[in-house]
């Protein structure tokens, strides 16, 4: 472990940082089979991450006739008008998953009646 002088002379254990684009540590993910089942379980630190990566996450189904792909896209950029850019992804069956970058996007767009 990493150690960091005190002003005393003593040497305190330093906090350990990890960053959101590191790999899972060991014990991240415990994976086990129960009754023929597997079974996958996370650590908090995981859970976190997931919980912040779908803060600002909408799914959408699309009702009634069907359009593509990049219409979708483009009437959704009309109508929402945000100030920034977001994703959109396919999930079939006229699902649609809508990732956005800021989270006055994320309000405005579910206040906002299509």
């Amino acid at each position: 472990m990493d150690k960091a002088e005190g002003s005393s002379g003593e040497h305190a254990p330093k906090e350990v940082r990890r960053h959101d684009d590191d790999p899972p540590a060991e014990g991240d993910v415990i994976t086990s089979t129960i009754d023929g089942i597997l079974d996958i379980r996370f650590s908090e630190r995981i859970l976190m991450l997931v919980r912040q990566g779908m803060s600002k996450v909408v799914t959408i189904k699309l009702l009634g006739r069907r359009i593509g792909f990049s219409t979708l896209n483009s009437k959704l950029y009309a109508i929402w008008k945000m100030s920034r850019m977001f994703q959109l992804m396919d999930l079939d069956n006229d699902y649609y998953i809508v990732k956005f970058q800021a989270r006055v996007d994320y309000e405005k767009a579910l206040a906002k009646e299509l």
